[in-house]
């Protein structure tokens, strides 16, 4: 019995060592390029752009773009694959700005301002452009409605 016990404490530890090699996730925590599915209400923000950081007076007039609003906060890291160090971003957040194709905008206008679930890949913000410190790469965004709500 105590050699069951002992082969299967192995077995286990041996599998956990073998995910350690994967990129690991943070309780609470989302790691850059990965896969998600969130659900949250789908917001329209416009702004005015900057064209160039370094000139003040370089503005298009606007810019519009999408959001995620979740009820939870999350925080967002990245992997660095060759020194396996995570980097976390400084708080946590609840505004994912979306990165749809233009036909994506028109396809889903009618969801705005409605409970959504959108699935796609995880980006930290690191341009003028980023309004929120982490994006959606966006692959779907569906209704949330319940069927028991229909």
């Amino acid at each position: 019995m105590k050699f069951i016990v002992g082969f299967m404490a192995i077995i286990i530890s041996t599998s956990l060592l073998a995910d350690s090699s994967t990129q690991p996730q943070t309780e609470g925590c989302i790691v850059e390029g990965s896969q998600i599915q969130l659900m949250g209400k789908l917001i329209s923000e416009t702004t005015s752009k900057m064209l160039d950081d370094t000139d003040p007076k370089g503005r298009d007039p606007l810019e519009t773009y999408w959001v995620l609003s979740t009820e939870k906060s999350y925080c967002g890291e990245s992997y660095n694959t060759e020194t396996k160090a995570l980097n976390r971003i400084g708080e946590l957040t609840s505004r994912f700005q979306l990165i749809l194709k233009p036909e994506q905008y028109n396809e889903q206008q009618d969801l705005l301002g409605k409970k959504v679930i959108v699935e796609g890949k995880m980006l930290l913000a690191h341009t003028g452009q980023h309004h929120t410190k982490m994006l959606i790469d966006v692959n779907s965004i569906e209704s949330a409605t319940c069927s028991s709500e229909l």
